[in-house]
């Protein structure tokens, strides 16, 4: 063995040796190795010493320990008859050594003496969570974390939303659709509509573990979804609002809107950056028939009972719609505009109406005006969920939080599984623009009872496009809406294995006339990529973390470059260096060796 991988293997001894007390005594992530005698071991192809001899392990090395006590193979050689499967640290051979005289020892992922960590273990947050937060901590150190701990079996929880109808995909990948025979017809791969928006679908259970786990969103881009909504206006500023919704049909209507939201912010005590990102998602930038005041008739045809199969009219309801004209009303919010058997944007507008004949008047209705959308839009937020216990994105999408008014998983104010991390991550833009950021947020982070692994393993979390975007204003648009992350060089949350046809076909979903350029093949670290959004183009380089060797995939070479950057035995340039950071906390360290050796065991996810 040479000298650098002994000097890595007294770093795992040292290690072992410092978190054994608390390895022992805590219900932690850690990795396992298996310590070879003085005397050494052979390493063989199966549980028996008539496997083939794959190598040998020198007296005093560690192996990573994949599964232990394997009961061996008929007269096996070995007494007592039990092997361990260990994988090689130095070349990543993975096979059988006899268990007699091997020591077990354990190295913990996380420090949980550190000062931080025992903080969040007090306040409720389990140990899978403490890695992300420590690393947004260090950044931002006048952020509050506060566990909410929900008491519900995460499981069950996915479960309560797989009802069909309370969570909608929409989008060209299929994989996020669920293939329930209710709305999937395996023989001849038609997805159904059930009365739905047109183009959306319902979501797979796995799409929707994804967007439930909180711990896939505890990074900067995203961890506004769990900040709490009330209006704080130190930061919550009109040119927050203008950051938000400068570019989108808002500036058309004449008047100082972001005074209004301002105004509405303060008198009912919520965000009014909460309130801009909500009408940006629900209505995106051009707006729509929610937005134009324009005239429509309420006919039972054109407006009431849709085919489920293929969206064409269905004349057989005749207690909905009226054949009467409206004109000059608003729904920014989308509020009441749910879609079942009848058209959800003239829905909305029906509620914001007050009702067929109008006689509805809470929430200063009729919305017959943008300013009155805006007020009355805020109040409604505020009363029906702020102040009922769903005071974050989370919890207004998914209504998880113990005392909440509502009965739980009730009372969902969206049916886009992925809105809350499209709006978080418009929140964190907007923070961003206004150099706002190291403000004192407070983060109301939900926790679950059974979680699974370090995170859900489901599809990547790309962000509900807005359709009919005008990318052409902005790059950070067509950006934003795929998901990916970037600053002024790199590119990142782009998987392992996707190409850059699959950029192009992300960015094309939100404007034609966008596109992604750069090399063919699966991307890894260190390509170069262009995106254009019709006017103008920008060039990053691709980070894909956990790929410290560039060849877009996470494999045992990768762990032998990061081993070798601990040493310094290696130099490589900021790319690579960025992508060996798995855990993103501005170091290369024996952590991201752990994390990179555990995706490769498929213990975790290595999140981008």
């Amino acid at each position: 063995m040479n000298k650098i991988n002994r000097k890595i293997f007294s770093i795992f001894v040292c290690i072992a040796t410092t978190f054994t007390f608390f390895v022992s005594f805590m219900n932690v992530h850690a990795t396992n190795y298996a310590t070879m005698p003085s005397s050494g071991k052979n390493l063989r192809s199966r549980p028996t010493q008539n496997g083939d001899l794959l190598k040998f392990l020198s007296g005093n090395t560690k192996a990573l320990l994949l599964e232990e006590n394997v009961t061996g193979e008929n007269n096996s050689g070995c007494v007592p008859n039990k092997w361990h499967k260990v994988q090689d640290l130095d070349d990543g051979q993975v096979g059988y050594i006899c268990a007699a005289d091997v020591a077990i020892t354990s190295v913990a992922d996380v420090d949980l003496n550190g000062a931080f960590e025992k903080e969040m273990l007090a306040k409720g947050f389990p140990v899978s969570y403490l890695q992300y937060l420590k690393t947004l901590h260090e950044k931002h150190p006048n952020w509050t974390f506060n566990a909410i701990k929900t008491g519900l079996d995460f499981n069950a929880s996915v479960d309560a939303q797989y009802t069909f109808g309370k969570s909608l995909i929409d989008g060209s990948d299929t994989s996020l659709r669920s293939k329930d025979p209710a709305v999937y017809n395996s023989a001849t791969g038609e997805y159904y509509n059930l009365g739905w928006d047109w183009g959306w679908y319902a979501a797979s259970w796995n799409t929707i573990s994804y967007y439930m786990d909180p711990r896939n969103f505890l990074n900067e881009q995203y961890i506004f979804m769990f900040e709490q909504l009330s209006y704080n206006s130190s930061y919550q500023t009109a040119d927050g609002v203008r950051a938000v919704l400068g570019n989108t049909y808002m500036a058309n209507y004449g008047f100082d809107y972001a005074s209004a939201f301002i105004g509405a912010g303060s008198k009912f005590n919520i965000s009014p950056l909460h309130l801009a990102t909500r009408i940006k998602q629900e209505t995106s930038d051009s707006g729509s028939i929610s937005t134009t005041g324009e005239t429509f008739v309420f006919s039972i045809d054109n407006n009431c009972r849709y085919n489920y199969r293929n969206d064409t009219p269905w004349n057989l309801e005749n207690n909905c719609g009226n054949d009467k004209t409206y004109s000059g009303l608003y729904n920014f919010y989308n509020i009441g505009a749910y879609g079942y058997y009848m058209k959800p944007a003239i829905r909305g507008l029906i509620w914001a109406n007050g009702g067929f004949d109008g006689s509805i008047t809470s929430y200063n209705r009729p919305w017959n005006s943008p300013e009155k959308t805006i007020y009355g839009g805020a109040e409604y937020i505020s009363e029906n969920y702020i102040s009922q216990g769903q005071d974050t994105i989370y919890f207004e999408r998914f209504n998880v939080k113990p005392g909440a008014t509502n009965s739980t998983y009730s009372h969902q104010y969206m049916t886009n599984i992925r809105a809350h991390s499209s709006e978080a991550y418009k929140n964190y833009q907007t923070y961003s623009k206004t150099n706002s950021l190291n403000n004192s947020f407070e983060f109301l982070i939900p926790v679950y009872e059974n979680m699974p692994g370090e995170t859900s393993t489901a599809p990547d979390p790309t962000p509900n496009p807005d359709p009919g975007t005008d990318v052409t204003t902005s790059l950070d648009t067509i950006m934003g809406s795929m998901g990916v992350r970037y600053d002024n060089t790199y590119i990142t949350n782009i998987s392992p294995g996707k190409t850059v046809s699959d950029l192009d076909s992300d960015a094309k979903r939100i404007n034609s006339s966008a596109s992604v350029s750069g090399p063919s093949g699966a991307l890894g670290t260190g390509n170069k990529i262009t995106i254009s959004n019709g006017k103008e183009s920008k060039e990053y380089t691709v980070i894909i973390y956990g790929d410290a060797n560039g060849d877009g995939k996470i494999s045992i070479a990768d762990l032998l470059r990061v081993q070798k950057i601990i040493l310094n035995a290696v130099n490589v340039s900021d790319p690579y260096m960025k992508a060996a950071d798995n855990n993103k906390d501005g170091r290369v360290t024996i952590v991201d060796l752990l994390r990179v050796q555990k995706h490769i065991l498929g213990s975790i996810v290595i999140s981008q």
